[in-house]
C-alpha cells in the first residue's frame, strides 16, 4: 500500500540531519505511527528515491531521518509504504482477542456480546427508569428516542437508522437531555470521527446543555483543527493534557456526559487515569455504527462491566466499515440480522429538496423516505444542476480541493 502524502513545505536542519517537512492535508499527513517512507529527491542531474522514517511529529510539522544530506536539495514528492500502525480501538481489540485465546477472558459469558452474536433472549442486563420525551421531535424520532429510553430488558440495545438529514444528533440529543431529566448519570457519547463527535457536543449546546466534557485526540486536534472547537473550548480535554489525580476528579466533579471516539474510550491512559471512575461508563450511544467494524465492540464490553444500555446510530446505505476497501468481508451491527430487523427507522429527511429526497428514498430506500413538506426548495425550483467536469484540472486549496473548468 503507498499513501501520497500531501506536503506543503519542506526544509533540511543541519544540525540534526533531519528532513522537516509540513503536511498539507489532515487526511494523508505524515504520522508518529507512519509506515516507511519513500523520499524522491530532484537533482540537476535527474531524480532519485531514498528510504527514510518519521520521528517526531507536532501537528502539522514532521521530523524525518533520513540517511542522506538533502541539504540544498529539492524534496519532489513523499510516499508512505504499507500500513499504518494500529489505533487506540484496534490494540484494545488485539489485546482482548489474545486475553480470549489465552483463557484470561471468558467472553461468550459476556451478556453484551451475547446480544450481539446470538439470538437468545436469556442474556439479561439490569434496567433502568423510563421518561418519555418532551423534545420537539417527529413521530419516528420520538419512537427512537423511547427505544433509547426503554427499561425493557429486551431494548438492552437500541438500533437506530437515519438516512442523511434525518436528525440523528437531535435523536442523540433528546435521549440525553430527558436521561438527565431521569436522573441518570454515566453518558458516554461515541462516534467513529472526530467531527462527529464535534457535531454531537455542539447540538448539546444548541439544546442548552452544558454538563458535558469532549475528550480529543492531540493528534487531531493540535495544528489541524484548533478552529473547530472554538464554540465548545471550554468542554474539551486534549489528550496531551490530561489531568491526573485529584485534578482529575475535579475537573469531572458533577460531569453526567462525556464524549470521545471509540478510539479514544479504548485509550489505556484514560482508563489509567481514572475517567471510567470519575464518570462511569452505563449509558453508550455509539453514533456513525455503521462506520465501526463490530469486532470492535469486543474490547469496550470486555472491559466495562457498568454497562447497562446501549444504543447504536448509523445508515448502512452510507459509509461502510473502515477497513472494508481492503477487507470486504467487514461486517458493522446492521449486519447483525437478528438485530436489524428490529431497527428504527428515521423515515423523515430535512436536508434534501423533495425532489432529490424522492429520487434517493426510492433508488435507496425502497420508498421509505419522506421528504419534509416545507423545504424551502419547491418542486417548481429546479434543485439540480449537472456539470461536466471532464476537462477540469483540480489545484490543492488550503485542506481540500478545487476544479476549474475552462468555458
Amino acid at each position: 500500500m503507498i499513501t501520497q502524502n500531501t506536503i506543503s513545505s519542506t526544509s533540511w536542519n543541519n544540525s540534526r540531519n533531519q528532513l522537516q517537512a509540513i503536511s498539507g492535508r489532515y487526511q494523508n499527513r505524515l504520522a508518529a505511527n507512519n509506515p516507511d517512507l519513500q523520499v524522491t529527491v530532484q537533482t540537476s542531474t535527474g531524480s532519485y528515491t531514498t528510504p527514510a522514517m518519521v520521528s517526531k511529529v507536532a501537528g502539522p510539522s514532521a521530523s524525518i531521518k533520513i540517511e542522506d544530506n538533502l541539504s540544498g536539495k529539492i524534496i519532489s514528492s513523499i510516499q508512505s509504504v504499507g500500513k499504518s500502525g494500529p489505533t487506540q480501538a484496534e490494540i484494545a481489540r488485539q489485546a482482548t482477542v489474545l486475553g480470549v485465546l489465552q483463557g484470561l477472558i471468558p467472553l461468550w459469558d459476556n451478556p453484551w456480546l451475547q446480544s450481539i452474536w446470538l439470538t437468545s433472549e436469556e442474556c439479561l442486563v439490569p434496567t433502568i427508569s423510563h421518561i418519555s420525551p418532551n423534545y420537539p421531535l417527529n413521530l419516528s424520532q420520538t419512537k427512537a428516542v423511547n427505544h433509547m429510553l426503554s427499561i425493557s430488558s429486551h431494548d438492552r440495545i437500541s438500533l437506530i437508522q437515519g438516512p442523511p438529514g434525518t436528525g440523528k444528533t437531535s435523536v442523540i440529543a433528546a435521549y440525553v437531555l430527558n436521561s438527565i431529566q431521569a436522573g441518570r448519570k454515566g453518558i458516554w457519547l461515541v462516534a467513529q470521527s472526530n467531527v462527529a463527535v464535534k457535531n454531537i457536543a455542539e447540538k448539546l449546546v444548541k439544546v442548552g446543555f452544558t454538563n458535558w466534557k469532549l475528550i480529543v485526540s492531540a493528534d487531531f486536534h493540535f495544528g489541524w483543527h484548533e478552529h473547530l472547537y472554538h464554540e465548545i473550548a471550554r468542554n474539551i480535554i486534549r489528550s496531551d493534557q490530561f489531568p491526573k489525580g485529584n485534578a482529575l476528579f475535579e475537573k469531572l466533579k458533577g460531569c453526567q456526559v462525556m464524549l470521545c471516539t471509540l478510539s479514544m474510550l479504548s485509550n489505556k491512559r484514560a482508563q489509567i487515569l481514572g475517567f471510567f471512575r470519575a464518570v462511569p461508563l452505563i449509558n453508550l450511544v455509539i453514533d456513525e455504527a455503521s462506520q465501526i467494524e463490530v469486532g470492535n465492540y469486543v474490547s469496550v464490553f470486555s472491559n466495562h462491566n457498568t454497562i447497562q444500555k446501549v444504543c447504536f446510530i448509523g445508515d448502512d446505505k452510507q459509509l461502510p466499515p473502515h477497513g472494508s476497501e481492503e477487507i470486504q468481508v467487514l461486517e458493522s451491527i446492521f449486519e447483525m440480522d437478528h438485530l436489524h430487523s428490529s431497527a428504527l427507522f428515521l423515515d423523515t429527511q430535512y436536508r434534501m429538496p423533495p425532489q432529490i429526497g424522492d429520487f434517493i428514498s426510492k433508488r435507496v430506500y425502497n420508498g421509505q423516505l419522506f421528504s419534509n413538506p416545507e423545504h424551502p426548495i419547491t418542486s417548481t425550483i429546479n434543485s439540480i444542476h449537472l456539470v461536466d467536469i471532464t476537462d477540469g484540472s483540480e489545484t490543492a486549496s488550503n485542506t481540500s480541493y478545487i476544479v476549474s473548468i475552462i468555458s
